[in-house]
């Protein structure tokens, strides 16, 4: 950075026009004053963030705060660029209509001619696109990870009602499928859902649910459609329902084999979830 501010000084102002129209126009700039208030945005700004100039003039960037990061993050820029040191990283911000977007970030402090610190320059770049295709990746991989353990229980020594219950294990902790560490599985006997295995199901879930037809509630709905079945809470289609049953939501998906329904796995989910 120190090389470059000397090649800058070194430039002809005409140059320098250039150069920072070009990055202005490329990159997403703001200017704070020492306490944090912007008081300078780019077009590139107010389009990303969706906020006007005048909801951004005077605010603190907590006005496009996502709650990703937590405040030892802020912290660390905030002492960097206080010491007068360059700080990069990548931002997760929201914009004003709730959709979040990442901004691979440079902030640094400017200066007077006594060297006092009188503003921090950050200067932008949309990333959104990089992170997507990221997480993408990682959430393929996770889930590779997730069907190999899955296949290597399927295929272990173990008894039957121990292999399922290891695949239940397995499916209520994954860390990127946020359930709750309830569920059951259900096979197919006599044209009807048969509950063999589960985790933390309650004696009253055990006793009503010990066999389900099919059709009927949300296991056999799926059974019927050899289909998922997704509800944030307990509706008009959860249809086995007692006085005192504990608010919740439902992933329930069916086990083919082929084209053969095998059986049921449901898994609850914390009331509200928003379909993933």
């Amino acid at each position: 950075m120190t090389s470059l501010v000397q090649d800058c000084k070194n430039l002809e102002t005409q140059d320098l026009v250039y150069i920072e129209k070009a990055i202005s126009e490329t990159s997403i700039i703001a200017r704070t004053d020492t306490k944090g208030r912007i008081t300078y945005v780019n077009d590139l700004f107010v389009e990303i963030s969706g906020y006007s100039r005048d909801e951004l003039i005077g605010k603190s960037h907590h006005i496009i705060n996502s709650g990703v990061h937590d405040s030892e993050f802020f912290k660390k820029m905030w002492q960097d660029i206080n010491a007068g040191k360059l700080w990069r990283g990548e931002i997760c911000n929201r914009a004003k209509d709730g959709h979040l977007y990442w901004v691979d970030s440079i902030i640094f402090p400017s200066t007077n001619e006594a060297g006092e610190i009188t503003s921090f320059i950050a200067i932008r770049r949309d990333v959104s696109h990089l992170k997507r295709s990221e997480n993408q990746l990682s959430h393929d991989l996770k889930k590779s990870l997730v069907i190999t353990r899955l296949l290597e229980v399927s295929i272990s020594e173990n008894t039957f009602p121990k292999r399922l219950r290891k695949l239940l294990d397995i499916l209520t902790s994954l860390p990127w499928l946020p359930v709750k560490t309830e569920a059951g599985i259900f096979l197919v006997e006599d044209n009807q859902l048969v509950l063999k295995e589960h985790v933390n199901l309650s004696p009253q879930i055990q006793k009503f649910c010990a066999k389900v037809p099919i059709g009927h509630c949300l296991c056999g709905k799926v059974a019927e459609t050899k289909q998922i079945v997704y509800a944030s809470h307990i509706d008009e289609q959860h249809v086995t329902t007692f006085a005192g049953i504990n608010p919740h939501g439902h992933y329930n998906f069916p086990i083919l084999d082929g084209d053969e329904l095998l059986g049921v796995v449901v898994l609850y989910l914390e009331e509200g979830h928003k379909k993933d």
